[in-house]
């Protein structure tokens, strides 16, 4: 297994870094490789959606090329220019994908990829690997939700959740200045603290909640993540 990380020069002030890593093509490996690319991504207002890409790239691998064989790997490369943009990317070993259609209306894989980055796409061939890859936009550090400015009350963050909520067809109840909180149609509640929108994404052992979590620099990834939940129990 080898890892590199360099930094190119080029015209632009903040140069791209750039990451290589190889994994077994099992699908434990697939936690590793989040975990590896969340460290990477640190402090990014888009990397919750770039993990969950890069998640369902390297299950595509795993799962439906030749990189699932025994002796099987597949590689992720991310380039990651700061304020600007994230791309991952993951290439395997080829072969024809064996893709059947779920029956659940949900979405699923690329289907997801598509959903959340700003592009995406797949190179290569069933002869030299294929390479599945997905760009995700990073907003501007001095970027406020929907325009509010940088002293954005609570209520104006999550207006702008609101209104890209509303692109997807999920719709706002009500929005509660005192507890910073935002309630949909369907029950969901979502909060704003911080600097970050979270909501409720299930339960660990024992009955504690897990709550997730996303830059309120971004209401539309904030958005596509909560409309793609399945309705509330």
């Amino acid at each position: 297994m080898t890892e590199t990380a360099a930094h190119r020069t080029g015209r632009r002030a903040t140069p791209p870094q750039a990451w290589t890593r190889a994994f077994p093509g099992r699908p434990d490996q697939i936690r590793h490789a989040r975990q590896c690319l969340a460290r990477m991504l640190e402090g990014c207002p888009v990397a919750d959606d770039a993990v969950l890409c890069l998640s369902e790239l390297a299950s595509n691998s795993v799962i439906h090329s030749e990189s699932r064989k025994p002796d099987g790997t597949f590689t992720v490369r991310a380039e990651i220019r700061h304020g600007e943009y994230v791309r991952i990317e993951v290439h395997d070993r080829g072969g024809p994908w064996e893709q059947r259609p779920h029956a659940d209306g949900r979405g699923h894989g690329l289907d997801i990829v598509r959903d959340l980055a700003a592009d995406s796409g797949i190179d290569g061939d069933a002869l030299t690997g294929w390479v599945a890859w997905a760009r995700l936009d990073w907003p501007a550090a001095d970027a406020s939700p929907g325009g509010a400015g940088t002293d954005a009350t609570p209520v104006q963050v999550l207006e702008a959740l609101s209104a890209e909520l509303a692109r997807h067809g999920t719709y706002t109840a009500w929005i509660s200045a005192r507890e910073g909180q935002l309630t949909l149609v369907q029950g969901r509640a979502i909060g704003y603290a911080a600097g970050f929108y979270w909501w409720p994404a299930g339960r660990l052992s024992r009955g504690r909640p897990l709550y997730a979590i996303h830059a309120a620099q971004d209401p539309a990834g904030a958005a596509r993540r909560i409309a793609s939940l399945p309705p509330p129990g």
